[in-house]
């Protein structure tokens, strides 16, 4: 397991190419803790609470960390990681174990935040490439390039998060390019979410700028705390597939 600290979001390096045509398939969501209607009632009930403990214990927050973020919560406050930014963050941590990178935001509060990338990557060697297998995905290669299929990618904050799969490939000396996107989730614990919208920006890569796949969506926190859209990209250019958190929809 390799640990080390960033101030950027993951870079996942890759190679390939081929011509097939993106595709988004019809929005899959499951909600799996709060049915996530667009009611407007915000209230948190004792399931979010045991959700959110848990979503943060196993983000690795101490325990009474974890407890004076609940009792923010309860009194009515909203935890720094469901509202800021990753830039606002104030550390940052990535781990690299197998084919699953995950970076860490750390908010004044200590609550935190992660994005997450289940992926089949590649690395080149003196010519020779080797494939490294993990969950949920699989990676082809030929002369020059990778296909690789069912990549997750997902962002768990403290009382909501998005996730969808998508397909890409890029090639040593072409363009790179998103050939579909699909099966996304957002959940939310004692909100609610609407408008969400799973489509690819841009499929291929060219001259001025990346591949995008993005999830957008409309979040109202818990405790009447408001409204925010944020999305999730998946950025695939210069042999490289790389995941982004944004502040807008």
């Amino acid at each position: 397991m390799k640990i080390r600290k960033v101030l950027s979001t993951i870079g996942l390096i890759s190679v390939l190419s081929l011509s097939i045509l993106p595709t988004v398939s019809n929005a899959e969501n499951v909600d799996a803790f709060k049915n996530a209607s667009t009611t407007g009632e915000t209230t948190l009930t004792e399931k979010d609470f045991q959700k959110v403990k848990s979503n943060l214990l196993d983000m690795g927050i101490d325990s009474v960390t974890v407890d004076n973020l609940i009792v923010k919560l309860e009194n009515g406050g909203v935890i720094d990681s469901d509202i800021m930014s990753p830039e606002q963050a104030i550390d940052t941590n990535e781990v690299v174990e197998g084919g699953l990178t995950t970076t860490t935001y750390i908010y004044p509060d200590g609550s935190q935040s992660q994005l997450t990338v289940e992926d089949n990557s590649i690395v080149k060697d003196n010519s020779k490439i080797t494939l490294f297998s993990i969950t949920d995905g699989s990676c082809t290669s030929g002369s020059g390039y990778v296909t690789c299929k069912n990549r997750k990618i997902a962002y768990t904050g403290a009382t909501y998060g998005f996730s969808f799969i998508a397909n890409y490939e890029t090639a040593s000396g072409a363009y790179d390019q998103i050939t579909s996107a699909d099966k996304w989730n957002i959940w939310t614990a004692g909100g609610t979410y609407a408008n969400p919208k799973l489509r690819i920006v841009q499929a291929k890569e060219n001259a001025n700028g990346k591949a995008e796949a993005r999830l957008s969506g409309t979040i109202t926190l818990a405790n009447s705390a408001g409204a925010i859209s944020r999305s999730l990209s998946l950025l695939v250019g210069k042999d490289a597939a790389t995941d982004k958190w944004n502040a807008f929809y």
